[in-house]
């Protein structure tokens, strides 16, 4: 028994298909096999160009540095590149509101083990004025993280506060800050 002619003619256009198709995807397999030395070679030259800005810039630091004494820093190896995952377990990051005033906000700190002097009560009226609002805060039950929210402060910097004042006032209750 024979084929009939279509089913011979089907069967030649499906295998031509076919064959057009691997080839195509051929090509495109070897364009990009034959452009990969390109890209590392370029890639390789971005990196060293970017190892000898890191060097100058530490160059730099070292130089301006030259005179005080730091201690070692070690470098962690650095993940795969992408954005800092600022939410890992081991790193606290406080996240303030947009109305936040940019910079640190600096605290004078008295020497609270010292006997109460003027000096000391002066600080401490300060504080008081200063963070008034967020020891009346605590004072109305607000939890440190909701005080934080309300007055765009980062939450690190409202438990300072709050710890400063139980120094300064040892009657307060220190479970609840």
């Amino acid at each position: 028994m024979h084929p009939s002619p279509s089913l011979l003619m089907a069967l030649v256009v499906i295998l031509s298909l076919s064959l057009v198709v691997a080839m195509t995807a051929l090509g495109v397999v070897w364009s990009h096999v034959r452009g990969l030395p390109v890209r590392i070679a370029r890639l390789v030259d971005d990196l060293a160009q970017r190892q000898r800005e890191m060097e100058g810039l530490l160059a730099r630091i070292e130089a301006s540095d030259s005179g005080r004494a730091h201690p070692p820093v070690e470098s962690a190896p650095r993940a795969a590149p992408g954005p800092p995952n600022w939410a890992s377990p081991d790193r606290r990051v406080d996240t303030v509101g947009p109305n936040a005033p940019g910079g640190p906000t600096l605290i004078a700190v008295p020497n609270l083990a010292a006997p109460s002097t003027p000096a000391t009560a002066a600080a401490s009226a300060a504080l008081g004025r200063r963070f008034g609002p967020i020891w009346d805060l605590f004072d109305a039950g607000v939890t440190p993280e909701e005080i934080a929210r309300r007055t765009d402060q980062p939450i690190g910097q409202v438990e300072l506060i709050l710890a400063l004042r139980r120094q300064l006032t040892p009657a307060m209750p220190a479970g609840r800050a």
